[in-house]
């Protein structure tokens, strides 16, 4: 797929403007975990609250990667993050890796998102795909967090509407 520079520029920046409205939901949803269910988990097979959202913030600075180097790799395996013990501390990490991310993000040059890069076995896409598809990626993960915080017991906040828990008012 050819991708026009340009072209390229304005989707990173409707992009950027996407991530800031998926973060901030994203981050709500956070910050509605009691502290003492971070490692809450609704299956023995599957992360806890804690490192899914850790997992969610890691993997996007995964395709930052991707989009600055212009491949697609491990190198050496997937990473063991280490996840935060208190709410505070995984609010501060996923604003800091979001932070950083965008940063990199604004710093690549036309060509490095328009470039084609080739992810796996899957099929090449433009790099500015690949913040894309971390956005997918985090509304993905979040719905589980709100399906988390649901059956722990607690309140669901509000994302793109209204909640059970916060009713929308007139």
């Amino acid at each position: 797929m050819n991708l026009d520079p340009k072209q390229a520029v304005a989707l990173r920046d409707r992009f950027l403007m996407k991530l800031d409205v998926e973060h901030t939901g994203t981050k709500r949803v956070i910050e509605h975990v009691p502290d003492d269910k971070l490692g809450y988990t609704v299956d023995e097979r599957v992360r806890g609250f804690a490192a899914l959202a850790t997992h969610i913030y890691d993997t996007g600075m995964w395709f930052g990667a991707i989009m600055e180097k212009g491949t697609a790799s491990f190198e050496g395996g997937p990473p063991k993050p280490e996840v935060p013990a208190t709410k505070a501390a995984l609010v501060e990490l996923a604003d800091a890796r979001t932070e950083t991310l965008v940063g990199l993000v604004k710093g690549l040059s036309e060509e490095q998102l328009a470039r084609d890069v080739q992810f796996f076995n899957f099929g090449a896409f433009p790099g500015v795909m690949y913040l894309d598809w971390h956005i997918s990626h985090l509304i993905h993960h979040r719905g589980q967090l709100t399906a988390y915080l649901r059956a722990m017991g607690a309140k669901v906040p509000p994302v793109y509407g209204d909640s059970a828990d916060y009713p929308m008012t007139m």
